[in-house]
């Protein structure tokens, strides 16, 4: 499999419309968030060119082959999400409770002992 390179990193920052943050440090921070709290986060190397960024999938918390399918529009954004809640990585949309009665108690029938005179 082709090695993860500094564009290819690029690619997955734009189809998440994640946030970029430039630090101090020789790495651009990623961060997607999912419903406001960050899902994941990886740096991509500025000024490394080509280079080498084989640590994303696991910042991404899928396989580098899942990553490469996300990374090539084989996996949707919402593929992606439903991958990272199905691992627990994110929360699962609630489900709505139906609107139920309580069930009421069976009426047990109560025969009066017979008269034990």
């Amino acid at each position: 499999m082709k090695p993860f390179v500094q564009s290819d990193a690029w690619a997955i920052q734009k189809k998440l419309k994640a946030q970029t943050f430039e630090g101090r440090k020789p790495h651009t921070l990623v961060q997607f968030r999912h419903n406001g709290v960050i899902a994941i986060q990886f740096g991509i190397r500025r000024g490394s060119g080509e280079l080498g960024h084989g640590h994303i999938p696991k910042e991404m918390k899928i396989s580098p082959r899942q990553c490469r399918e996300f990374a090539n529009c084989n996996i949707s954004v919402d593929q992606y999400v439903k991958i990272l809640q199905d691992k627990g990585h994110i929360a699962k949309p609630a489900t709505p409770k139906a609107d139920v009665a309580p069930a009421k108690p069976e009426e047990v029938s109560r025969e009066t002992p017979p008269d034990s005179n």
